[in-house]
């Protein structure tokens, strides 16, 4: 138990933890660009059971249809620095194969006031680059009439 009474050994000690706490405050002060999307709902809204299939129609936008699937989904800066436009080697890209999007709409941005450009095709839809400060985020509601399941981010 002499030891505990050694100040060489609480200096080496000490130095140790003084060490570790160096390496632990650069890890937590290092730069990290990092885009993150996660789906926040996936879930049906209207499907038209087999019995009465023939019997009642309905139409969105003029199109007959049998199924409405809703899926939000959200793109995060989950960084601890801002994204530029100018860093982004092309358009955040999501594609959903063998599903149809019937429409595309932005439903919530952190801050309000961000206005991301958003295209849609048949199957995918594109989000121009945009400037996302560290916590920003992006929430975006597609409708399906067609709905597999399956996102490809890129």
């Amino acid at each position: 138990m002499e030891f505990l009474y050694d100040w060489q050994f609480w200096g080496v000690v000490l130095g140790g933890l003084g060490i570790v706490a160096t390496f632990i405050i650069f890890l937590l002060q290092r730069n990290r660009k990092r885009l993150s999307y996660s789906v926040l709902t996936e879930t049906p809204l209207l499907s038209i059971d087999e019995t009465i299939k023939g019997k009642i129609t309905i139409r969105y936008a003029r199109k007959k249809i049998q199924n409405i699937y809703l899926v939000i989904i959200s793109i995060n800066n989950t960084g601890n620095v801002d994204i530029l436009p100018t860093e982004f080697e092309r358009p955040i890209n999501f594609s959903f194969p063998g599903s149809e999007i019937l429409s595309t709409e932005v439903v919530n941005t952190s801050p309000k006031n961000l206005q991301p450009e958003i295209a849609q095709n048949l199957s995918a839809i594109s989000v121009n680059p945009i400037l996302l400060n560290k916590t920003d985020f992006i929430e975006i509601k597609l409708l399906f009439s067609t709905y597999k399941k399956v996102i490809h981010a890129d």
